[in-house]
């Protein structure tokens, strides 16, 4: 199954702080009949993805699915520090946005292979447990590959992060 996205601006960032505000959506629509391996095949990523997309839960008994997402950036020029998981959310539940799912993440990646070349895109709405911890998806980088690898869930994040949301 295709896959849609209808871009509705061309600018994916967005920067938060305790005054800003997303301005910059787009449209994604998500096959929850498809599996996550499935999703994951359409990305094309240099790694194997099987292992990773274990445990994680299914988010959507719907077939498909339209929603508006924005890239979160923690402004840290407002804010001087790596910032907690709990700040993230915080701040986009402040700012009318939850966060993504994994199946929301992989359908960006798979319509947007060179976003994550530029920074990690995190989605924090899908949270899968292993050995006593929590991680969640991240699209990442190393050199000239892409991969969809896990980042603890309860650490802290850095500037270069970007937290894929969706508007409420």
């Amino acid at each position: 199954m295709k896959l849609i996205i209808t871009a509705i601006t061309t600018c994916f960032l967005c920067l938060f702080s305790l005054k800003a505000e997303p301005t910059s959506f787009f449209k994604v629509t998500v096959e929850h009949s498809l599996t996550l391996e499935q999703m994951a095949g359409l990305g094309h990523y240099n790694l194997p993805t099987d292992e990773l997309l274990k445990n994680f839960p299914k988010t959507s008994s719907r077939d498909e699915e339209t929603v508006e997402v924005t890239l979160v950036h923690v402004n840290l020029f407002l804010v001087p520090v790596n910032v907690s998981t709990e700040y993230i959310l915080d701040q986009m539940n402040r700012n009318g946005l939850r966060p993504a799912t994994i199946e929301e993440l992989l359908t960006v990646g798979a319509e947007f292979p060179d976003l994550q070349r530029k920074y990690p895109v995190i989605a924090l709405g899908s949270v899968r447990e292993s050995c006593g911890l929590r991680y969640v998806a991240c699209l990442s980088k190393d050199t000239s590959l892409r991969y969809l690898s896990l980042s603890q869930f309860d650490g802290v994040w850095g500037a270069d992060c970007r937290f894929l949301a969706v508007r409420k």
